[in-house]
């Protein structure tokens, strides 16, 4: 809904200063991307390449298994609250959220 890539732009820059990754917010059509050791930039006006942007690599898909197990086993069933984590994280983000697809 709202135009945040400028604000995600240093806290992600910040945090993993030496890889290379980039953000797309497809309501804006806008590119956050950032090169290993450079500062980050946007790109405006642009279409994501949904074909290339859904091949994930057997080691991605690895990764995304092994986050879903450990999301899995460090719930504790009596504890969870639908209400919680909907306050946290909006019904709308989840189709988008590895542990949850």
């Amino acid at each position: 809904r709202c135009q945040i890539l400028t604000c995600l732009g240093d806290h992600f820059s910040n945090r993993f200063p030496l890889e290379n990754w980039m953000i797309y917010d497809r309501t804006h059509k806008m590119f956050l991307v950032h090169r290993e050791s450079k500062p980050w930039f946007l790109i405006i006006d642009e279409e994501l390449n949904e074909d290339m942007a859904m091949r994930i690599s057997e080691k991605e898909r690895t990764y995304m298994r092994m986050w879903k197990g450990f999301f899995e086993n460090i719930a504790i069933e009596e504890r969870e609250s639908y209400e919680r984590q909907r306050q946290h994280l909006p019904l709308r983000y989840r189709k988008h959220v590895t542990e949850f697809q």
